[in-house]
């Protein structure tokens, strides 16, 4: 029998904890109608329109022309998320319904262009209000009776209202509508499927790779729920919309841009444009573009848009969406030999750069500081402690300015301080690499503090290298 070699030599194998995924910021999603992916599935990832057609998208569909106009253009993404929005099976669907005057006091002729389906049918029912609507699937009795378009009903006493429903051979309800008595439809506020904001919720859960969304196709009211929604989202988000109301043109209070900006919301970037869904042509872009490379920070100023035709815009009109922070893409030049978009802000006037970059440097900084206090067995709530968590930060702010968007320069922020009486950064001084790291005293910690494990305040000075999007020069010319 052979003893075991542990008795004498035994090694331990410690296999460090696998660092967290870092999100790459450069994947957008498309939010459309299509039913080919499943709702459980919700989101599914492609690096070109020839798979999404093969897996069923048609050629015509909302969601192949965003996506090819993504991969157009240059540089182009090498993935795109498709997320779909699902039909609830449990809520009915609502036609218009109209009323006139009867041919005898007091009647009413019903009418409505809505087809029923198979063997259904139509039964009627005249409330006083509208506060209580049947729900999809109820059992229709009395006092619901039997109607067909054209027919004269007499109401019951008091009724201001008609309702028809389409009943299946059970009697249940699918589908309703409603008006006045006498008048036109009325709105009973159902839905035929999730709300846009919903379906972005869902896609979030299931995939939170993506960085920007569009929902291609969204009114103004869906605009302004998803901005709502993006304004905190967790992983962080930024939504990109597409509108042609004229209202942004006059910077008019009730135009999608000065609502916005109005909230001072800063993850929504908005585009004035007659193209569909024009947007998503800059968003591919910006995600082609994001490769964390070297020199590769970018901004969205003066960029050309494969797919999308240039709007006929005057001075004014131009001047009203830039007053609402809004978006435009426009030719320049004599002959239009310039096509670019401009000008790259968030509704608060935010650069998208500025906000994609900052996220960024966030996401890496968390992340490098969990991975450390996750694979050491502790970290002292010393100096040398606080040390170690800034040591690991470091990485991040290097990268910041290895792909341009730190610089050094002037600190003009304001003076930091980190005892009562020593500020080691000072307004006016310069920062050499256009980044620091500063902490107050571990001696200086409250008892509550120390008791309760918290790091002391961790400062972090940057300053952005910016960017110049005009150019003024001045020629002196003398004879």
């Amino acid at each position: 029998m052979s003893l075991p070699l542990n008795d004498i030599v035994k090694i331990v194998v410690n296999l460090s904890p696998r660092a967290a995924i870092r999100r790459g910021f450069n994947l957008g999603l498309l939010v459309g109608p299509s039913e080919v992916i499943s709702p459980e599935e919700r989101v599914r990832i492609y690096s070109g329109t020839d798979a999404m057609i093969e897996d069923g998208f048609a050629t015509d569909s909302p969601e192949v022309i965003a996506a090819g106009r993504m991969f157009k253009q240059r540089p182009a993404p090498t993935r795109v998320a498709i997320g779909r929005r699902v039909v609830l099976e449990d809520v009915a669907g609502q036609f218009e319904v109209t009323s006139v005057v009867g041919s005898e006091a007091d009647n009413f002729i019903v009418n409505w262009d809505h087809v029923a389906e198979g063997s259904n049918t139509f039964v009627f029912y005249t409330p006083y209000d509208l506060s209580v609507v049947p729900e999809y699937h109820d059992v229709m009795e009395a006092p619901w009776a039997a109607i067909v378009p054209g027919q004269e009903i007499t109401p019951n006493p008091g009724a201001t209202f008609v309702m028809v429903a389409e009943v299946d051979v059970a009697g249940r309800m699918i589908n309703i509508g409603a008006a006045s008595l006498p008048g036109g439809s009325q709105s009973l506020g159902l839905e035929m499927c999730e709300s846009p904001t919903d379906a972005i919720r869902a896609c979030r859960a299931a995939n939170s790779e993506w960085y920007p969304v569009t929902y291609l196709g969204a009114s103004t009211d869906d605009i302004m729920s998803i901005a709502e929604y993006v304004e905190t989202v967790d992983p962080v988000s930024v939504q990109m919309y597409t509108t042609n109301d004229p209202l942004v043109l006059t910077n008019d209070p009730n135009g999608i841009f000065a609502r916005l900006r109005a909230k001072g919301f800063m993850r929504s970037l908005g585009q004035y444009s007659f193209t569909p869904d024009a947007v998503t042509g800059i968003m591919g872009y910006a995600m082609g573009a994001n490769t964390r490379m070297s020199r590769s920070a970018y901004t969205l100023m003066h960029k050309r848009v494969v797919g999308v035709a240039p709007d006929n815009l005057s001075q004014p009109d131009v001047d009203g969406i830039q007053r609402g922070n809004g978006n435009y893409y426009v030719s320049r030049g004599p002959d239009g030999e310039y096509s670019m978009f401009e000008r790259g802000t968030m509704a608060d006037g935010t650069w998208f750069d500025e906000v994609i970059n900052l996220d960024m440097l966030v996401n890496e900084m968390q992340k490098a500081i969990l991975d450390h206090l996750a694979s050491v067995p502790k970290v002292a709530q010393t100096e040398d402690g606080v040390t170690e968590i800034k040591i690991k930060m470091k990485p991040s702010l290097r990268r910041a300015r290895i792909i341009g968007f730190i610089a050094p320069g002037v600190w003009n922020g304001p003076t930091i301080w980190l005892t009562e009486d020593y500020a080691p950064l000072q307004t006016g001084d310069r920062l050499a690499d256009g980044w620091d790291i500063l902490s107050e005293p571990v001696d200086d910690q409250s008892q509550a503090d120390r008791e309760e494990r918290v790091s002391p305040p961790i400062y972090v000075p940057i300053k952005l290298a910016g960017a110049i999007h005009t150019v003024l020069v001045q020629i002196n010319v003398n004879r």
